[in-house]
């Protein structure tokens, strides 16, 4: 059954199983690669590597952190003729992608010398594969089971560049950024062919005044979105500026851990946002409601996760990196602290998009960033990338108190809304005794210590009603009937 012919519950739930288990495939593939380089490259190259990924990570919001969500949330609200606004909005990604690289161009010289250059040039390519990249019309259109197969695809295709280069001996910084590079082609094809086949053949007009208004749209989101890249990729340049390349590497070792993580609560809004777009025009009431359950059913994935993350890092990092990357850890136990209030913030900042409250997302984005950059400053040229996870979390802390005070005083309230929103306070409350028992069952077996903590939590969320029967019944029947199909 076509996931546009299924009922609208349904259909939500059969497009984020599919994108989160497309990027979960994915994110363990990636996530196998970053493991395989950071042992082979060092420490030193590894912090080069992600370096140079995250300067241009942080110009990359030139081309996607707007007219991602400005293209997927006009082709959900009103489609309009879609070959033509998919085809603008391509020409706006490629003129913001231009603009990007002359920008690297012009500063890289005085980022980077001999073949730090190198790798940071090669990594610039990227801005234009993104341009290129279809993804976020496949998401307004609910394609969930294509993206799943096309971004599973890239990394295979990766992995196998990785692997042959490092059998060969040629494994360097350099190759390796090349080796994303090609990935990404690879998947802009994939998306370009899927697109074509949903709304015709594209209709790519020269730029005009239609593509410079989507421009000035796209850029009035940009600008909102802009301090989100600090949590993304800015951290990793201060901790290499204020601190080492060494440092920066093992920063990098246990973000990258919290990021494939945080990647549910971006899957989950990615899958949601195109109805919620809908619902903010038409019920906003409703909107406010599943949007407050979208927020619960995220706590109750990441809370445990992150209790956990916090207790068991050093482990963690010990299994996956060895003991070269020990000090990375400290950084590790903070960044799980942040990633369900980061998770969260994403959430409710979409929540202001989808109604086109954009100056209030980019004035709390902006103080949270102010305070963030303060406290990283201060904190990292003592405690480097422990310093950086520091200030990371009061940063996204202190953004999600203003943006949820922000949202809660809008008219559009129901009183039904209002209980549904306290109910996300109940997996927080699993999570404190699932915390207790973790500090109380210290000495035992850890097996054992992890397993009475998840009892713990599956308990307590039942009694505070985290997840209710009903919500798990529809689950249930939804797989039970194998709605989930090509």
């Amino acid at each position: 059954m076509p996931s546009r012919s299924l009922p609208p519950a349904a259909r939500l739930l059969h497009n984020i199983i599919w994108q989160a288990g497309g990027e979960a495939a994915s994110r363990i593939i990636g996530f196998a690669i970053s493991i395989l380089l950071a042992r082979t490259l060092g420490v030193e190259a590894f912090g080069v590597f992600g370096t140079a990924f995250a300067i241009v990570g942080y110009v990359a919001v030139l081309v996607a952190a707007g007219s991602d969500l400005y293209g997927t949330r006009a082709l959900a609200q009103g489609p309009g003729d879609a070959a033509e606004l998919v085809g603008r909005v391509s020409i706006a990604r490629l003129l913001f992608a231009a603009c990007g690289a002359v920008l690297i161009a012009v500063l890289a010289p005085a980022m980077a010398t001999g073949s730090h250059l190198v790798v940071l040039l090669i990594a610039a390519t990227s801005l234009f594969t993104l341009a290129l990249n279809l993804n976020w019309a496949l998401r307004a259109l609910e394609q969930g089971r294509t993206l799943a197969i096309g971004v599973t695809l890239q990394h295979i295709l990766l992995g196998l560049l990785v692997v042959l280069l490092w059998r060969a001996q040629d494994l360097d910084a350099r190759f390796a950024a090349a080796a994303m590079v090609l990935g990404e082609c690879f998947l802009v094809a994939w998306n370009l062919r899927a697109v074509r086949v949903a709304v015709g053949k594209i209709r790519f007009a020269p730029p005009g005044a239609e593509t410079f208004a989507i421009m000035r749209g796209a850029s009035a989101v940009l600008v909102a979105r802009l301090p989100r890249m600090l949590f993304y990729q800015g951290d990793i340049v201060l901790v290499s500026w204020l601190a080492s390349a060494a440092a920066a590497g093992e920063y990098v070792a246990g973000q990258r851990i919290v990021l494939s993580l945080a990647m549910i609560a971006v899957l989950v809004q990615w899958g949601v946002f195109p109805h919620a777009s809908r619902l903010a025009v038409r019920d906003r009431a409703g909107f406010f409601s599943f949007q407050c359950a979208i927020v619960r059913y995220v706590l109750l994935a990441l809370v445990p996760v992150s209790i956990l993350g916090f207790v068991y890092a050093p482990d963690l990092v010990q299994i996956l990196y060895g003991p070269a990357y020990a000090e990375a850890s400290g950084a590790l136990r903070w960044l799980f602290c942040a990633l369900p209030v980061f998770s969260v913030s994403l959430i409710v900042q979409d929540s202001l998009f989808a109604l086109h409250r954009n100056t209030t997302v980019m004035i709390v984005n902006y103080l949270a960033m102010a305070l963030h950059l303060a406290v990283a400053m201060t904190l990292i040229p003592r405690q480097m990338g422990t310093g950086a996870a520091i200030a990371c979390l009061g940063g996204e802390a202190a953004g999600l108190v203003a943006l949820l005070a922000t949202l809660s005083r809008d008219p559009g309230w129901s009183p039904a809304a209002k209980r549904v929103g306290w109910r996300c306070l109940a997996p927080l409350v699993a999570g404190a005794a699932m915390a207790i028992a973790l500090a109380v069952g210290a000495n035992l077996a850890p097996a054992l210590r992890l397993g009475a903590s998840l009892v713990v939590f599956v308990i307590g969320g039942v009694v505070v009603r985290a997840l209710a029967r009903d919500e798990i019944a529809a689950v249930a029947d939804f797989l039970r009937r194998r709605s989930v199909q090509p």
